[in-house]
């Protein structure tokens, strides 16, 4: 839920260890457990998925995480990494050229 101090993923108030607030913005504690866990997983606050283009953007990604996923838990072939980056190339590029 956005803005939560558990859960918010942007835009999260950071407190120190006094209750002092902080002037830099952070995520949620379990948001930024599960983040940094897997970073690659999708992940968008309700807020936000109010406005279609990122919605439709999240659940395109969703879905194409789902597949990544399939195609771990199968025996990872060259031919399959290379079908699954040629399906999702321009969603990738548009993501992490780098990556």
């Amino acid at each position: 839920m956005q803005k939560s101090l558990s859960c918010g993923v942007f835009r999260v108030k950071v407190y120190n260890d006094k209750g002092g607030l902080l002037p830099e913005q952070g995520r949620g504690a379990f948001a930024k457990v599960i983040i940094d866990k897997y970073p690659s997983l999708p992940v968008e606050e309700v807020g936000r998925l109010m406005d279609p283009e990122l919605r439709e953007n999240f659940i395109a990604r969703v879905f194409i995480y789902s597949e990544w996923c399939r195609l771990l838990n199968e025996e990872v072939s060259r031919k399959a990494i290379i079908d699954f980056h040629s399906r999702h190339k321009y969603l990738l590029m548009a993501h992490s050229q780098r990556h």
